[in-house]
């Protein structure tokens, strides 16, 4: 059902399948700078999530007339999400508009935490390194031939491959904000 709403959602950017492709990495690049302006800490992640919500909301058969305004919103929604299963203090109201960044400190803190992933991917074994880098490298039509690539390498079903990837990357986050509450000292 979700490659029929990964179709859909090409099909809705571009009728040419290739100019569809260029188009959605387009949108998941906007959508990507829009988070990462937020603050959100895995604006990729977030795009990607938006993305699959968008398609699956077409493959429900939602109509709508502009793509990227439609997951514009989705993505709000998506980062606001993020913030409240993060706990955060904000108060943000999910009807409401962005709220202002504060760049320097933003900056600074994109810096450190960019520094704390390289230490800790740095500390995985090289296999859990490569499957953890490949698996979230990609989007759209690239992202599921990869991870069915990478399923058959490891010898795993795609389940599975999703299982250890999400086990890596929690473990990737919990040393992540260890290694930042370190730095902010």
């Amino acid at each position: 059902m979700m490659a029929d709403g990964y179709e859909k959602l090409l099909a809705s950017l571009n009728a040419s399948p290739a100019l569809a492709e260029e188009a959605f990495e387009r949108l998941r690049r906007l959508l990507i700078r829009v988070l990462s302006g937020r603050g959100a800490r895995y604006p990729e992640d977030l795009a990607d999530e938006t993305l699959t919500r968008v398609a699956g909301k077409l493959a429900a058969g939602k109509l709508v007339e502009n793509i990227p305004a439609y997951s514009l919103e989705v993505a709000r929604r998506v980062w606001y999400e993020s913030l409240r299963d993060e706990g955060k203090d904000r108060e943000i109201d999910p009807d409401g508009d962005w709220p202002a960044d504060d760049d320097k400190e933003e900056k600074e803190r994109k810096e450190r935490r960019s520094v704390c992933l390289d230490d800790c991917k740095a500390t995985l074994p090289p296999e859990s390194r490569y499957l953890i880098t490949e698996y979230y490298s990609y989007s759209g039509r690239q992202l599921i031939e990869l991870r069915r690539e990478l399923a058959e390498q490891f010898g795993l079903t795609r389940e599975a491959l999703a299982n250890r990837a999400q086990r890596l990357r929690h473990k990737l986050e919990a040393c992540i904000l260890n290694c930042e509450k370190k730095k902010a000292i």
